[in-house]
C-alpha cells in the first residue's frame, strides 16, 4: 500500500520544513534522529492543524522518514532485496525491474525538484554536483549500487535516475550452472583456464552477464596471489584473502583531478600484483592491459563490451591502435579579448602552459604545428560560457618574465581601463582568479547584491594597493592632529579650519544617523589615547581594526583630495548651473501638489 498523491505530496512538504528547522543538526539513521522528526512532525501537525487519518499515520510518518534519511520514494526499492532495478522515466514514472520482470509502480515524485533533490543526496557524499552545465552524473550507493542520473536541458521530460542493484551474495559457478547458463564441462575447462593463467576477455552486450562472469571466473584464481581489481564502480566480490580493490575518481566540485581506469592500471603494475582484473576497457588502458598481460601478469582478466569473440578482437584492436597513434583530441573555443589584448592574452596561455603562440603574423600557422609546440596542464574545463586551465606546466622562469613584463607596463600606463585590464592577465598568471556567481530570487534583488559585490571588489583592489585605516571616520579624526602642525597666514588659517570642520562631517553624519549626538561622538573619539573608534552596529567605542570595521587608505585619501579639487573649483567659479528636482510622476491614484 501507498500513500495518495496528495499525502505524498504532504509528506514531501513536511519533510522539507522539519529539515528547515533542524538545518543545523546531523541527521543520520539513529533512534535520536527519529525521535527528533517525531517530536517536530508532531508539532507540525499541531502548527497547522493537520488531521492524518490514524491507518495512514504509520505509513506516513514513515514516508517523511524516508525524504529526511532516506532517498525519498526510492527509499522502499533500495531496501528491497527483490529489486535488482529502478528506473526514474520522470517525476511521474518508476519502473521497477523483480526477478526480470518490470513493472510501473503507483509511487511517484511530487516534481522535477524532488527528483533532483534525491539525485544530490545521492551524489553529496562523493563532492559531486549536477545542474545545467554538468547534467549527468554516474555514482554508486553505499551498499555499491550503481546509479546513472541526467536533468535538464538534457532529459526533455524531468530528471531521471537509473539505479541497478547487486545481489549481496555473488552468483558462484553453481549458480551459473544450475540456472543452464553454462554447462558441468564449461565450468571445468573455464577453471583450467585460470588455473593456467590464461588471459582472459570476457565479452557482452549491455545486461548480458559480464560482470557476473567476470566475479565468478575471479573466484577460481588461488587464494595465495595477489590480484588488484581496478573498476569505475565497484561491483567485483572477490573472496580471496590477498585482494586489493581500486576504484576511479571523477573530477568534484573543488575541481580534484579525476582518476581514470588507465591511470589504475598504470599504477597497479607498480604494486607487483599477480593479476590484474579490471571491470571493462574502454579507451587507453586496452593497451596497458595488453602489455601487463604479455609481460609480467599473464592470466588477467576483463571485458570488453562487444557481441561475439570476432568483434572483440577488433575492439581490442581498435582501441590500442587508437592510443598508439595518439589521437589529438581538439576543442575549438572562443579566445578572450579583442585586437591586441586577445593577442597578448593568447601569448599568456602559451607561456603558463610552456606552449608556442600560434600566428601567421608571427610566421607560424596550423599546417606547420608540431607537438613539441603545443603546450601542457593538469586539465582544461570547458563550459558554454568558459574555459578554465588548470596548473599550466609552463616553466617559473617564462612566467616570472612575463609577469615582471606585465607589471612594468601597469607601472607605465595612464589608463584606469588598461591597467585593470593589465592586473587581470597578470592575476591570471599568479593563479589568483576567482569568479563570483550571484544568485537573487528577483531581478532588483539580484542588481543590488551585484552591486554590493562590485563595490567589495573595488574596495579590496584599492585595499591592496595603499592598506586600509580604521573605518567610521576615524582616521580622519586622528590624521586632523597634523593640522595643529601647517605654518599658514591669517587667510590660509581659514583654510586649513575649514578643512578641521569637514574631516569631522562623516563620523558625525554617522553617529547622527544613529540617533546619536554627532558633537558628542566627535568629541570622545579626538580626546581617546586608546585607539578607540564607534561601532554604529553595537553604538560602543571599541577597536574598529579588531572588530573588522577598516576603510581603504586610498579611497579615504581620494575623498580628501577629490573634494578638495572640486572646492577649489566652485572658489574660482563665478556661475554653477544646476537642474531644477522634478516631481515624480506617483500614479494615477496619487495627488500632485503644486
Amino acid at each position: 500500500m501507498s500513500l495518495t498523491p496528495d499525502y505524498a505530496r504532504l509528506a514531501y512538504k513536511f519533510a522539507l520544513q522539519i529539515e528547515a528547522s533542524v538545518k543545523d543538526r546531523v541527521l543520520d539513521q539513529t533512534m535520536e534522529s527519529v525521535q527528533l522528526i517525531q517530536q517536530r512532525y508532531q508539532a507540525l501537525k499541531a502548527h497547522t492543524n493537520t488531521n492524518i487519518p490514524a491507518a495512514l499515520e504509520e505509513e506516513f510518518f514513515g514516508t517523511l522518514v524516508d525524504e529526511i534519511l532516506g532517498f525519498g520514494p526510492l527509499e522502499q526499492f533500495i531496501t528491497d532485496k527483490s529489486v535488482s532495478e529502478i528506473m526514474v522515466n520522470r517525476p511521474s514514472q518508476i519502473y521497477v525491474e523483480r526477478k526480470g520482470k518490470l513493472t510501473v509502480s503507483e509511487v511517484t515524485f511530487v516534481d522535477d525538484a524532488h527528483v533532483q533533490r534525491v539525485i544530490n543526496k545521492i551524489i553529496k557524499p562523493l563532492g559531486r554536483q549536477v545542474n545545467e552545465e554538468n547534467p549527468l552524473v554516474d555514482a554508486r550507493l553505499p551498499d555499491g549500487s550503481r546509479v546513472n542520473a541526467m536533468v535538464p536541458p538534457c532529459a526533455i521530460d524531468g530528471s531521471n535516475i537509473t539505479i541497478r542493484k547487486f545481489s549481496e551474495t555473488p552468483f558462484q559457478i553453481s549458480d551459473l550452472i544450475r540456472f543452464g547458463s553454462m554447462t558441468e564441462e564449461m565450468a571445468k575447462f573455464l577453471e583450467a583456464c585460470v588455473a593456467s593463467k590464461l588471459n582472459i576477455i570476457v565479452s557482452g552486450g549491455t545486461g548480458s552477464g559480464k560482470t557476473t562472469l567476470l566475479n565468478v571466473l575471479s573466484g577460481f584464481i588461488p587464494k595465495g596471489e595477489r590480484i588488484v581489481t581496478i573498476e569505475d564502480a565497484a561491483e567485483l566480490s572477490l573472496q580471496q584473502p590477498h585482494v586489493v580493490r581500486l576504484e576511479t575518481k571523477k573530477t568534484t566540485i573543488e575541481d580534484q583531478e579525476e582518476i581514470t581506469i588507465r591511470d589504475l592500471v598504470r599504477n597497479s603494475l607498480r604494486m607487483r600484483p599477480e593479476r590484474i582484473v579490471v571491470g571493462e576497457c574502454r579507451s587507453g588502458e586496452a593497451l596497458d592491459m595488453l602489455q601487463a598481460m604479455n609481460t609480467g601478469q599473464p592470466g588477467s582478466m576483463t571485458t570488453i563490451h562487444a557481441n561475439n569473440p570476432r568483434d572483440t578482437l577488433s575492439r581490442l584492436a581498435t582501441l590500442v591502435l587508437n592510443r598508439i597513434r595518439g589521437g589529438l583530441p581538439v576543442a575549438a573555443v572562443k579566445a578572450p579579448g579583442f585586437g591586441d589584448r586577445r593577442k597578448a592574452m593568447m601569448e599568456d596561455m602559451a607561456i603558463l602552459t610552456g606552449g608556442k603562440f600560434i600566428s601567421e603574423e608571427l610566421g607560424t600557422s596550423l599546417e606547420n604545428v608540431a607537438v613539441d609546440m603545443l603546450g601542457t596542464c593538469r586539465k582544461i574545463v570547458i563550459t558554454k560560457e568558459t574555459t578554465t586551465i588548470v596548473g599550466g606546466k609552463g616553466t617559473k622562469k617564462e612566467i616570472d618574465g612575463r609577469m615582471a613584463q606585465i607589471k612594468a607596463q601597469i607601472a607605465k600606463t595612464d589608463s584606469t581601463y588598461d591597467k585593470e585590464k593589465l592586473q587581470e592577465r597578470l592575476a591570471k598568471l599568479q593563479g589568483g582568479v576567482a569568479v563570483l556567481k550571484v544568485g537573487a530570487p528577483t531581478e532588483t534583488a539580484l542588481k543590488e547584491k551585484k552591486a554590493r559585490i562590485e563595490d567589495a571588489l573595488a574596495a579590496t583592489r584599492a585595499a591592496l594597493e595603499e592598506g586600509i585605516v580604521p573605518g567610521g571616520g576615524v582616521a580622519l579624526i586622528r590624521a586632523a592632529k597634523v593640522l595643529d602642525k601647517v605654518k599658514a597666514t591669517e587667510d590660509e588659517r581659514i583654510g586649513v579650519e575649514i578643512i578641521r570642520r569637514a574631516i569631522e562631517a562623516p563620523l558625525r553624519c554617522i553617529a547622527e544617523n544613529c540617533g546619536v549626538e554627532g558633537s558628542v561622538v566627535v568629541e570622545k573619539i579626538k580626546t581617546d589615547t586608546k585607539g578607540l573608534g564607534f561601532n554604529a552596529a553595537t553604538l560602543a567605542y571599541e577597536d574598529l581594526m579588531k572588530a573588522g570595521i577598516v576603510d581603504p587608505t586610498k579611497v579615504v585619501r581620494a575623498c580628501i583630495q577629490n573634494a578638495a579639487s572640486i572646492s577649489g573649483l566652485l572658489l574660482i567659479t563665478e556661475a554653477a548651473v544646476a537642474e531644477i528636482p522634478q516631481e515624480e510622476d506617483q500614479g494615477h491614484g496619487g495627488h500632485h501638489h503644486h
